[in-house]
């Protein structure tokens, strides 16, 4: 594997754990008891754009696991 296979592997594997972050940040939010407090963050948007790139980034980085 090239070092740059490397690199867009792991950049991908960081925006995996990004989006997964991001997924538990939001249902944290949904689930709050006091409903005034809400969030500024985009978490929706956090994990659409994270899990984009790390599925283009494994993708493309891992094509030589696969043979092809």
């Amino acid at each position: 594997m090239e070092p740059t296979d490397q690199i867009m592997v792991t950049c991908g594997a960081v925006l995996a754990v990004l989006a997964l972050v991001a997924t538990l940040a939001e249902r944290r939010r949904l689930r709050r008891t006091d409903l005034d407090r809400v969030g500024f963050m985009p978490w929706n948007a956090i994990f659409l754009f994270a899990f984009l790139g790390a599925v283009l980034l494994i993708g493309v980085g891992g094509r030589h696991w696969l043979g092809v």
